[in-house]
Formats: structure tokens, C-alpha cells, sequence
């Protein structure tokens, strides 16, 4: 038996190594782990695995290179030594705070010196572009927008009278400007047909799911607080049929307000697969 599996008796796993053979090798000898598990013939996550193992102190890197005179990072014995201009202390040209060498070859400032400069620069330029004799003067910049509608005096900004067609937000989705928009029945009641007897028959028809994302009637209650919607496919409020309404979830009914063409489509072809 090798001197690393004394004191272990499990031989089921290939290496068991020993707290005695650890302390011998790695705090007595000082060798590294990478030595020990040469020597052992495993990889080098093992010995890591068994210092962790038996609470052995692993040593850092400074503390393994400590008093090794073949090893230093210091002075001209470093790799990336040139001439010693990194050991020369450098400060700010503004306010005299001690910087780093990065600081000082990137304008020879500390950051908040140099964040003060660029602030300044971009009130400058903002002053300047309010002044008539400047290349990006805009009258209408500086100027009171309203929203052009009759009935509405909304003050705009100029981003929103330029891009918004001299309308306010409210006022670009009014009427048939709006996506939602049902040739004007929008407000228009539904009829008495459309009772509540009906619309159990319709999400009983439907086996109370949405015909849409198929969500069930029971979820529904828990997140919207209210039973499964019915919908008219062809948006008029007036037609009751039963070939004519659906069952769907609150944010599919929503969904189903836009693009209404592909709706009517889609909604028909699923009645008349039923």
C-alpha cells in the first residue's frame, strides 16, 4: 500500500488520502499541490478537494512565493518592468489628488475633475444652441405648442407636436384614429339577448376554457376575479347567435379588438370545427 492511503479504508475510491500525508508534504515540506499530485499521479482539484476536506490552511500565491529567491514580482525582475516610470507618483493637473498611471496618460486628471470639465462643455453647448446666431437654432423649439382639436387645449411639447401631427397623446387615439376602433358602435348597448343564461351556455358549449389561450374558467376567477368573457366574432353587438359568440379570457378578448379581420377569420374556422 502507498504511503497516501494510509490511515483510509474505503476501496471503492481511487485516491484516499491521508490528513498525515497532507500535513507532511504540504505544511511541513512547503510543496505545492501541483508536486503533491504529481507525485500521487492525480489531478490537482483532488488534493484541493482533501486540504478543504481535513480544514488545511491553503496557502496563497504570495505566501508560496514568500522568501523563494528564484521567484519575485518585484522590480526589474517582473515581466512587464520597463523603466520604473509606474513607481513615480503622479497628481492631478486641477486639484493636486494622487492618480493613477491610466488617469494620467488619459488627460493627467482624477475622475471627478474630469467629469466637471465635460458637464461644463455640455452646458456651454446648450446655452449656445439657445441663441439665434447658432447653426442649430429652431424657432419652433422655443415655442408654445397646443393640440389642434376644437374641444382640446392641451399643452404639447415640441417632440410631441412635430411627431404627433399637432395632436396630444389622448387626441391621437381618439375615433378612428384608435386601433379599437368598431365604426363607431363602441358605445352602443348590447341587446337584451345577451343575458347571462346565454353566456353560461356559450362557456358550457366551450367547456369553460378560452378559445384563445386556453385558460380555465377556475384560473380566471383567481387572477381576474371574475368568470370567462363571450365575445361577439363578428363585433356586432346586435347578432346573438351561438355560432356568432365565443369564450374568452380577459386579455384575449382585449386582443381580439385589434386586428379584427384575422380574428373573424380565425374565431369562424374554430365554431365551424366544432
Amino acid at each position: 500500500m502507498s504511503s497516501w492511503n494510509v490511515g483510509n479504508k474505503n476501496p471503492n475510491f481511487k485516491y484516499n488520502i491521508s490528513k498525515r500525508f497532507l500535513i507532511k508534504k504540504y505544511i511541513r515540506n512547503k510543496k505545492s499541490t501541483p508536486t503533491i499530485a504529481k507525485e500521487i499521479g492525480c489531478s490537482n482539484d483532488i488534493i484541493y478537494y482533501y486540504l478543504k476536506k481535513y480544514n488545511i490552511e491553503i496557502r496563497s500565491i504570495s505566501k508560496a512565493n514568500k522568501g523563494n529567491p528564484k521567484i519575485s514580482h518585484k522590480g526589474k525582475k517582473n515581466g512587464n518592468y520597463k523603466d520604473g516610470r509606474c513607481l513615480i507618483k503622479q497628481y492631478c493637473i486641477d486639484c493636486g489628488k494622487k492618480i493613477s498611471m491610466t488617469s494620467f496618460y488619459g488627460g493627467r486628471k482624477c475622475q471627478s475633475c474630469a467629469n466637471f470639465k465635460s458637464s461644463r462643455l455640455r452646458i456651454k453647448n446648450r446655452k449656445e444652441c439657445k441663441e439665434e446666431n447658432h447653426w442649430n437654432w429652431n424657432p419652433e423649439r422655443h415655442k408654445k405648442h397646443y393640440c389642434k382639436e376644437k374641444d382640446c387645449d392641451n399643452e404639447i411639447s415640441y417632440n410631441t407636436w412635430k411627431w404627433g401631427k399637432r395632436r396630444c397623446q389622448w387626441c391621437c387615439k381618439k375615433g378612428k384614429r384608435n386601433n379599437g376602433y368598431i365604426h363607431g358602435q363602441g358605445n352602443k348597448p348590447y341587446s337584451l339577448e345577451f343575458n347571462d343564461k346565454l353566456k353560461l351556455k356559450i362557456r358550457k358549449r366551450d367547456n369553460f376554457t378560452c378559445q384563445l389561450c386556453s385558460m380555465t374558467e377556475k384560473k380566471h376567477i383567481v387572477i381576474y376575479g371574475k368568470v370567462l368573457t363571450v365575445h361577439h366574432i363578428d363585433y356586432d353587438k346586435e347578432n346573438c347567435k351561438e355560432e356568432n359568440l365565443i369564450s374568452l379570457c380577459g386579455k384575449c378578448n382585449i386582443r381580439a379588438n385589434y386586428n379584427k379581420d384575422y380574428y373573424y377569420a380565425y374565431f369562424t374556422y374554430i365554431i365551424e370545427e366544432k
